[in-house]
């Protein structure tokens, strides 16, 4: 990266990703600290490549659990980033949790307090980079399949006026209810990347769809000798309690103006092939439509907060931020 005055930050509980302006790739690194045997703090891909004794992940549900080591963190992956050094004051556009508490997002003031800190709600984030028109005074609902949180959120007139957690539909709580199923089941234990292959392989397309098995081909031999299938309905029922819980806060939030549209889902968990297929099986009046690089949209977002930084201001004093531009027509023919 090169020497700027500005970066923005997405300081996920999984992975930080960090990007300037301009389009040059976002800089990223786990998010995670670890004392090795000379007593050394490691921090981000050195923390897991070398041997530890003790590692810390210092967010955990996308907001600071460890004050100490968060600061840590964030500023040794900042250095790594813009190795030139940021100059002039240091502005940080940072994205945070839209149903984060006050102290949750205080946390966030302490981790970065050398720092000119300006503070986006998450789901605007994801809708300014999903491209969602919120700026009238139509409700728009957009739901954020992230590792460490997902959130349901409904926005207007360019800004975010009610957001709620998710708590069973987190990346990590839907890997572990892929993965405990599985083992139930079959009575074996599953590698974190078959966990990760069986969410890839996607749900079934429709409540009859019984085709698209999953041939779990790369797991151990004693998984390949039992002729094991993992069916596209057995991922769908392992996720059930983490889609119910997201369509009980989509039936609590929704309006007349919300079931007329569509839903938009961002994160990187909607990608998750026919997601929005199974959420229409739920709440079958509403539309669901999944963004463009779902997974990139919190930070194609912050890119966007960085080249217009008076909307970034006036967002952390309470104003809202506009959409910046129309979402694909891809989206908008659903809607």
């Amino acid at each position: 990266m090169q020497r700027t005055s500005s970066v923005a930050i997405q300081f996920g509980s999984a992975e930080t990703q960090i990007a300037t302006p301009g389009e040059s790739p976002a800089y990223i690194e786990p998010t995670v600290a670890a004392i090795d045997a000379r007593g050394r703090v490691l921090v981000g891909h050195e923390a897991i490549g070398q041997r530890r004794k003790h590692a810390v992940w210092p967010i955990r549900e996308d907001v600071v659990h460890d004050r100490e080591y968060a600061r840590r963190v964030a500023n040794t992956l900042l250095r790594r980033a813009a190795p030139g050094g940021l100059r002039f004051r240091r502005r940080v556009v940072l994205a945070v949790p839209g149903s984060a508490s006050p102290v949750e997002r205080e946390a966030f003031d302490d981790v970065f307090f050398e720092y000119d800190l300006r503070k986006i709600a998450l789901p605007v984030a994801a809708a300014n980079g999903a491209g969602v028109p919120f700026g009238g005074a139509t409700s728009v609902m957009l739901i954020h399949f992230g590792a460490g949180r997902t959130e349901v959120a409904v926005l207007e007139r360019g800004g975010l006026i009610w957001c709620e957690p998710a708590r069973l539909a987190t990346g990590a709580c839907m890997e572990r209810a892929v993965k405990k199923t599985v083992c139930d089941a079959y009575r074996v234990n599953v590698a974190d990347q078959n966990v990760a292959a069986l969410l890839q392989s996607g749900l079934p397309a429709t409540a009859e769809d019984a085709s698209g098995r999953f041939l779990p081909s790369q797991w151990d031999r004693r998984v390949q000798r039992a002729g094991m299938e993992i069916s596209r309905a057995t991922v769908e029922e392992a996720l059930s309690p983490a889609l119910e819980d997201v369509a009980d806060l989509v039936r609590e939030a929704a309006s007349d103006e919300i079931m007329n549209g569509a839903v938009v889902l961002t994160g990187p968990y909607a990608a998750v092939p026919n997601l929005a297929a199974a959420m229409k099986r739920r709440l079958g009046a509403l539309q669901f439509v999944v963004a463009p690089d779902p997974g990139d949209c919190v930070m194609r977002g912050l890119r966007l907060a960085l080249q217009e930084p008076k909307r970034a201001r006036a967002k952390t004093k309470g104003k809202p931020m506009q959409a910046i531009q129309p979402l694909s027509e891809s989206v908008s023919s659903a809607a």
